[in-house]
């Protein structure tokens, strides 16, 4: 079985580590830790959907479709 868990290092509690032991009972595991990308802040590096984003807002680019279109 493989598992991520993203949380903050205010949510390791001793808590956590009994889920981790109940998920894995009696187990070998590996952890690996790394720091996690901020969503938001790797969307707005993203220059294009930022204007589409700014388009959206703005009411310009749009392209009609309707319901019917989509089944």
């Amino acid at each position: 079985m493989y598992s991520t868990y993203t949380l903050s290092t205010d949510e390791l509690t001793p808590q956590f580590l009994t889920a981790l032991r109940e998920a894995y009972p009696h187990k070998r595991i590996e952890i690996a830790v790394q720091e996690a990308q901020d969503e938001t802040e790797f969307l707005e590096r993203d220059e294009q959907l930022m204007k589409a984003v700014a388009d959206a807002r703005a009411g310009k680019n749009l392209v009609p479709f309707s319901l019917d279109s989509l089944g």
